[in-house]
């Protein structure tokens, strides 16, 4: 019987033997991938090297192949993978880490420039499983590719890891490429072992008083706390830290200490327990939010693709003024009534290319068909278009292809497309020209919604135009953007026709105004709901005293004023009686007891309220596409 032969990975299209590459680049597990020699050599200098070696070995009677085939050492599916980086064809599938770490080390092999591997490996570097299960190599690939706040969020979840092993130190050493890494580590571990001390200190033995209500001091037993040993609740604390993110659920157990004395049944006495812990697990709640949980400090700056991005010099013998634009750059000459758009390397006229996309001010993108062909059938329809005679101006016999977008737009499309450093989209208008461009030349929107996640989720862009950071959101099908944008716009007036327009030709769908209608109902339904929780009625004055009856505003102003507060993406209750616009009881002038009751029923209605804004509807419900 013959062994059985282990299956040759499967090459898909476009790089399968259908293909019209003009170079074979071989797996170590035999398999072929057709490619283009122009993409690749963009990519990475050392595939442009590869092109010089013989196709097969010196001093063989084998033929040479009609095409040169360069074997490497990456099997199949990592190849795979690093040529659907470089090509206009979706990303690649990145489902684990190991993997992710295999194709980070192929770029550095390759030269290849890590700019765009960057924007794919954020999804996988943020994932909540992936952190609990590997935060090391989470924290290290994320410092490597320079993505700050993915190595921030991952060194929340390295708390657990012994820094003192060898073996864990080497691993972070390779995976982040370097010291600084580790020894950012070190110092946040240095930070938190100080702040211990500062939590351990918000409690301290000593004695709260007794419950005595009349002038002569004359009540219970005193209430006092007592804490545990120190070494154990410092290691019992130091462990409880360790969560990425730690709460203080009951204080007694966070910090090791109890409250005795009182009188059972006594409810000044139980009240002003109570108000003792309340107060505490205040402090330590804010303690928590400035406790070193994380690194701090930007990441050393990454370096960027050489020969890609040059920057314009300003000339003073012609007297210009360079001004920069988002990808490419305008400069207007002194003796010039219009600017012009400079066309940035590799679709300058000195780049390699062998067509030229014209944009109506007459820029002009010397562009490789190639790339064009396997990004969007449009333009490869384009190319069977006609020309004018045009030999006075180019004295080239390269295709023209007059296209309608101006040149910000089409440079901007180009880079999404190259295998080169991927673009600068800093405005929502750009964006949005950008996602109209791809879906008239038939371009994916997979890599464009990876381009475009960051601008669509920065703080910046959902205060200043909400609804375009939606719209979009949607469009792309990017869900959690989608939600996040939706809770900054509930002051758009959506009964306004032009807005309504305006949201269903963005997004492309009737579906995403009416989610929006339906979230503003869930609501204003809601309200009333929250209004309840006004504590104007309860008694606020300790035993020995009777209440002073507060006072509601109208319910109407009461409603208008609380729809306003909640507009806001994340609305917070510091004072309840402000926010639901009534005026609580009060007990005895003067009387500790009834001052300290008052308080502690306040602070209980504030916290149902923050309850409560934590299940009312901030956003939209659902997926946002098909």
């Amino acid at each position: 019987m013959t062994e059985p032969t282990t299956p040759r990975f499967i090459v898909h299209p476009p790089f399968d033997a259908e293909s019209t590459g003009d170079c074979i680049i071989q797996s170590v597990d035999g398999a072929e991938f057709h490619v283009h020699r122009a993409i690749l050599s963009m990519a990475s200098t050392v595939f442009r090297d590869m092109f010089d070696m013989p196709s097969t070995p010196s001093g063989t009677t084998e033929e040479p192949s009609p095409i040169p085939v360069i074997p490497v050492q990456e099997d199949g599916e990592t190849l795979q993978a690093l040529l659907r980086l470089m090509h206009p064809i979706d990303p690649p599938s990145i489902k684990s880490l190991q993997f992710a770490q295999q194709l980070v080390t192929a770029c550095d092999k390759y030269f290849i420039s890590t700019a765009k591997l960057r924007i794919y490996l954020r999804g996988i570097l943020s994932e909540e499983q992936c952190l609990k299960e590997e935060p090391l190599t989470c924290y290290g690939l994320s410092w490597k590719l320079g993505l700050e706040q993915e190595a921030i969020r991952a060194s929340r979840y390295t708390h657990f890891v012994d820094l003192t092993d060898i073996s864990v130190a080497n691993a972070l050493f390779s995976c982040s490429g370097g010291l600084e890494a580790m020894l950012t580590l070190w110092r946040m571990r240095n930070t938190r072992e100080d702040a211990l001390e500062g939590l351990l200190s918000l409690v301290q033995p000593r004695t709260y008083g007794n419950c005595s209500l009349d002038r002569y001091g004359n009540g219970h037993r005193s209430t006092s706390i007592i804490v545990g040993d120190y070494i154990r609740r410092r290691a019992q604390l130091k462990e409880s830290l360790k969560s990425p993110y730690p709460k203080c659920e009951k204080v007694e157990d966070f910090l090791v200490f109890q409250i005795t004395g009182g009188a059972s049944g006594c409810s000044t006495c139980t009240e002003s327990a109570e108000l003792g812990l309340k107060a505490i697990k205040l402090s330590v709640i804010e303690a928590l939010e400035k406790y070193p949980q994380q690194i701090s400090g930007p990441l050393p700056p990454q370096p960027s693709a050489k020969g890609f991005r040059r920057t314009v010099e300003s000339n003073e013998e012609s007297k210009q003024e360079v001004r920069s634009g988002q990808n490419g750059q305008y400069t207007s000459m002194s003796n010039s009534a219009s600017a012009q758009f400079i066309v940035q390397p590799p679709f300058d006229s000195g780049s390699v290319g062998d067509c030229i996309l014209r944009t109506p001010d007459g820029t002009e993108f010397k562009v490789v068909k190639a790339i064009l062909y396997l990004g969007s059938t449009i333009f490869r329809d384009m190319f069977d278009i006609p020309q004018a005679s045009n030999a006075s101006e180019n004295k080239t016999d390269i295709p023209v292809v007059p296209v309608e977008e101006d040149p910000e737009t089409i440079q901007t499309l180009l880079q999404v497309l190259y295998p080169v450093e991927p673009p600068s989209i800093k405005s929502l208008s750009l964006a949005r020209k950008l996602v109209t461009a791809c879906d008239k030349y038939f371009v994916n929107n997979a890599k464009v919604r990876l381009h475009l996640k960051e601008i669509l989720s920065k703080s910046q862009s959902l205060d200043e135009d909400p609804l375009t950071c939606y719209s979009l959101s949607w469009r792309l099908r990017l869900e959690e953007e989608a939600i996040a944008a939706s809770r900054y716009t509930h002051s758009v007036n959506l009964s306004d026709k032009a807005v309504a327009q305006n949201i269903v030709s963005a997004s492309g769908s009737l579906e995403a105004f009416a989610c929006l209608w339906d979230l503003k109902f869930r609501r204003e339904k809601a309200l009333d709901q929250i209004l309840t929780l006004a504590t104007d009625k309860k008694d606020m004055a300790c035993g020995h005293h009777t209440t002073t009856p507060g006072s509601f505003k109208d319910y109407s102003i009461r409603k208008d004023d609380l729809r306003v507060a909640l507009m806001v993406p994340r609305p917070v209750c510091k004072n309840v009686e402000t926010f639901l616009g009534f005026q609580a009881g009060t007990g005895e002038a003067g009387c500790r007891g009834c001052h300290y009751k008052r308080l502690y029923l306040l602070a209980g209605s504030r916290e149902n309220v923050m309850e409560a804004l934590a299940s009312y509807p901030q956003a939209i419900q659902g997926y946002v596409a098909p």
